[in-house]
């Protein structure tokens, strides 16, 4: 794992400032598309609700459902935006997290977080670029040139939070990572 040096990490603000950036119309089939990528890594037999962990301004996993017309409760999450959206004491079969572990800054205590809302036999669907030397040095990588980007991760770093938080490896091919609880 490689973490940007914490002088070099947005504040929360100017980290508000980058996603209002991005295009994430809830009423673009364009980005709708995007969301439904991960989407369909989640178990077909989906039954909610799904936390859309990290969801940033729009709820487009809401928007994803209600346009495919699925019969599944979604709660959606994002620190800044929707800080209400989750209940500590409710356990999710199905969380989706795109584009939100490059955001950590504590990935150890953010992932425990969303391990501890995790059902026993949970599945934690992930969007996120993976690094490897193959991609050059990391300083040139378009990944970590974003400046809200703070943490990166490796296979190897996915293989050890996998061990680490009691997760099974389902899926493993950046940028889509799936990780199923394990029972215990």
């Amino acid at each position: 794992m490689y973490f940007k040096s914490l002088k070099d990490c947005l504040s929360l603000e100017k980290e508000n400032e980058r996603y209002l950036q991005h295009n994430n119309d809830v009423t673009d089939v364009n980005y709708l598309t995007y969301l439904s990528k991960l989407f369909s890594y989640l178990p077909k037999d989906l039954q909610g609700p799904v936390l859309d962990f990290g969801c940033g301004p729009t709820k487009g996993v809401e928007a994803l459902v209600k346009k495919e017309k699925l019969n599944i409760e979604v709660h959606s999450y994002d620190p800044i935006y929707f800080p209400e959206g989750i209940s500590k004491h409710f356990k999710y079969n199905k969380i989706y997290a795109s584009e939100c572990f490059e955001h950590f800054l504590n990935p150890a205590k953010t992932i425990g977080f969303i391990s501890d809302l995790q059902d026993s036999d949970g599945v934690l669907a992930i969007r996120t670029e993976l690094y490897s030397l193959s991609k050059g040095p990391l300083e040139k990588w378009w990944y970590f040139k974003d400046p809200a980007h703070t943490c990166f991760y490796t296979e190897d770093t996915i293989r050890w939070l996998a061990e680490r938080f009691n997760y099974q490896i389902k899926t493993l091919d950046s940028p889509y990572i799936v990780l199923e609880k394990k029972c215990i």
